[in-house]
């Protein structure tokens, strides 16, 4: 019997291939997708390639890495500071609780409560440890700059938080908000 050409035998009861009935299998359409989607992916990449200017000169780095250049490193790289100042406020703000004053509150004290975080008394803002600044009967100041190159402070005087984009001294100077 020719296979691509079944009789129409009532008799004959055995059920079609897909082969027989000429369908084209799922399979096949699926492997011709993705081969039209390699090869756009490939003619993309290379006009890319070529066109994209002088290759041959690379773009100079920069000194504070990947979040000075891309606007979600750039994010994520505040937020991360942002995340260790709130954090930093929390374990100053137990200290006050603990004794009705900031005073006090320095570096040694600041790691002993919240380890995961780097400290220092005063000096500038930098990147990678939390300044303690101000740290009063009343109120106090954290301050630390992000990759990204912004400055950000967190501030309590009394009850009031406060919170900006400034290397502050005193809460009061910190201001902005985040």
């Amino acid at each position: 019997m020719n296979r691509s050409s079944r009789s129409a035998d009532p008799a004959d009861t055995r059920p079609m291939r897909p082969s027989e009935r000429g369908d084209v299998s799922g399979q096949t359409v699926a492997l011709a997708a993705m081969g039209v989607a390699i090869a756009a992916l490939l003619v993309v990449l290379v006009m890319r390639m070529t066109s994209s200017g002088d290759s041959a000169t690379p773009a100079p780095a920069s000194p504070r890495g990947a979040a000075s250049v891309f606007p979600a490193a750039r994010a994520a790289a505040d937020v991360s500071t942002q995340s260790d100042l709130q954090t930093a406020m929390v374990a100053a703000s137990t200290y006050f609780v603990e004794g009705n004053t900031f005073a006090g509150f320095t570096a040694a004290t600041a790691s002993s409560m919240e380890p995961g975080i780097a400290y220092t008394d005063g000096g500038p803002a930098a990147t990678g440890s939390v300044s303690i600044r101000a740290a009063s009967a009343a109120g106090i100041v954290l301050v630390q700059q992000s990759e990204s190159g912004q400055v950000f402070c967190i501030g309590k005087a009394g009850a009031a938080q406060v919170e900006g984009k400034t290397d502050a001294a005193t809460p009061e100077a910190c201001t902005g908000g985040w």
